[in-house]
């Protein structure tokens, strides 16, 4: 119950609780009937099975209606939502082109930037290389001198060092937005022969839930496509019986 100043009407959400539960009562009466005889079903004659297959029948007819019914109240709201799709579409269509253009142009600028920084890295590590040779030729030899300029060849060595590691192409903005390179990798299957050990290695719960699959789909696709049952190496094909009531 609603607090005194706080009396907010009912969400469109319950309201529409509120009507199925109204519309589905006459469903959920027959379904308590249908549980209430569950305990009574014996079928161990003629009499007793045609008693069944009737009973059976009436439930078929049941679960048809309730599905019909819930089709019926769906479809309106489906039919909303595909009006609102239909009409965001072409604007999030171009709100997308947009923004692939922009990154396209985007992603080339700083591929160039790192380009050049890793140029420039490669750069200084070999200028950082050969300080660091000449500091190791003057240490050999003797004098003051030597070993001031050795000194100083092996800072200058270390303080390019840092500069190429310090290298940032990152692009930010004046609102705080970050734009960087990011690296993804996608695979192609070059031969499933030489793949197929690693993925047994690897994957191999995903692997056998994927032979499931496939083995159920052979056993159906030939069923369907001969009409009879088929032997597949590895595969244990079971037959299931269910009685039909028409």
């Amino acid at each position: 119950m609603s607090e005194m100043g706080h009396n907010n009407p009912p969400s469109d959400a319950q309201l529409l609780k509120e009507r199925l539960e109204s519309i589905t009562t006459p469903f959920m009466q027959r379904i308590e009937q249908f549980d209430n005889a569950l305990p009574r079903v014996v079928i161990n004659s003629p009499e007793t099975a045609a008693k069944a297959a009737e009973m059976l029948k009436q439930i078929n007819a049941l679960s048809k209606a309730l599905e019909e019914q819930r089709k019926a109240e769906k479809d309106p709201y489906l039919s909303l939502s595909r009006v609102i799709d239909a009409y965001y579409k072409p604007m999030s269509e171009g709100v997308t082109a947009i923004k692939v253009n922009v990154q396209k142009r985007l992603t080339e600028y700083q591929a160039a930037e790192a380009k050049k920084a890793d140029e420039a890295r490669r750069a200084a590590e070999a200028e950082a290389q050969r300080k660091l040779e000449e500091a190791q030729k003057l240490e050999q030899q003797t004098g003051v001198k030597n070993a001031m300029e050795a000194q100083r060849l092996k800072a200058e060595a270390e303080a390019r060092l840092q500069d190429a590691k310090d290298t940032d192409t990152a692009v930010r903005s004046s609102s705080g937005a970050t734009a960087a390179l990011r690296t993804t990798y996608s695979g192609e299957l070059a031969s499933a022969a030489k793949f197929l050990p690693f993925v047994k290695k690897h994957y191999k719960e995903e692997l056998d839930q994927w032979l499931q699959t496939m083995a159920q789909k052979a056993v159906r696709d030939h069923k369907v496509t001969t009409g009879s049952e088929m032997q597949i190496p590895g595969v244990k094909v079971t037959a299931q019986q269910t009685a039909v009531v028409r």
